[in-house]
C-alpha cells in the first residue's frame, strides 16, 4: 500500500551526517523528510486482517534544519511491515542507505505504526541507527523519526557522534 512507502523517511535522517559533521565528534541534528518513490514494490499479502509487506524499496529526501549546515540527501530503503488493517497498528523494520558519493551511512530501523490524532491518521515512530562508510568512516547515527504514514513526511531528530562520544 502507497501509504507505508513513506516509513522510508526514517532512514533519511542520516543526511545530518554530511561532511560538516564528519569534522567533529558529535553533531545534533533535525529535520524533514518526504518519500518521494517506490523503486520495487516488495512482496505483499493478507492474513485475515493483516497486511504483510517484505521487501518494499523506497526513495526520500531528506531535508535537515538549516542551521545544522548539514546537506539535502537522498536514501534508498528497504521496507518490511506486518500492519493489522482493522486498527492500523502493527511494526515495521528495514534497512536503508544514504550516500553522498564520498561516503554516506548505512542504517536499520524498527518502530511502531499506530492511529494517532494527526492529519493522515497513522503515526510511525522509528528508531534508526546507522555507522558510517568512505569519507564517514567511523561514525554513528542515532535517531527518531516520526512519520504520518499517509502522506508521507516526516520529522527527525538525532545525533552523529564518533563512537565513545555519544
Amino acid at each position: 500500500m502507497r501509504r507505508f512507502t513513506a516509513l522510508l523517511v526514517v532512514v533519511s535522517l542520516l543526511v545530518l551526517a554530511s561532511p560538516a559533521g564528519a569534522t567533529t565528534s558529535r553533531v545534533d541534528f533535525t529535520g524533514t523528510q518526504q518519500t518521494v518513490g517506490i523503486e520495487d514494490p516488495g512482496d505483499e499479502w493478507f492474513s485475515g486482517p493483516i497486511h504483510h509487506v517484505r521487501d518494499r524499496q523506497l526513495l526520500g529526501v531528506s531535508m535537515p534544519d538549516p542551521s545544522t549546515g548539514l546537506p539535502t540527501g537522498t536514501t534508498l530503503g528497504t521496507l518490511n511491515f506486518n500492519i493489522d488493517t482493522t486498527t492500523f497498528h502493527g511494526r515495521v523494520w528495514g534497512e536503508a542507505t544514504l550516500d553522498y558519493g564520498d561516503g554516506g551511512f548505512e542504517t536499520t530501523f524498527s518502530g511502531d505504526i499506530s492511529t494517532a490524532d494527526v492529519p493522515g491518521g497513522v503515526l510511525g515512530e522509528l528508531k534508526v541507527v546507522g555507522r558510517g562508510y568512505g569519507s564517514f568512516e567511523g561514525m554513528q547515527l542515532r535517531a527518531t523519526v516520526n512519520e504520518v504514514v499517509l502522506t508521507g513526511s516526516a520529522t527527525f531528530e538525532g545525533t552523529l557522534f564518533a563512537p565513545g562520544d555519544r
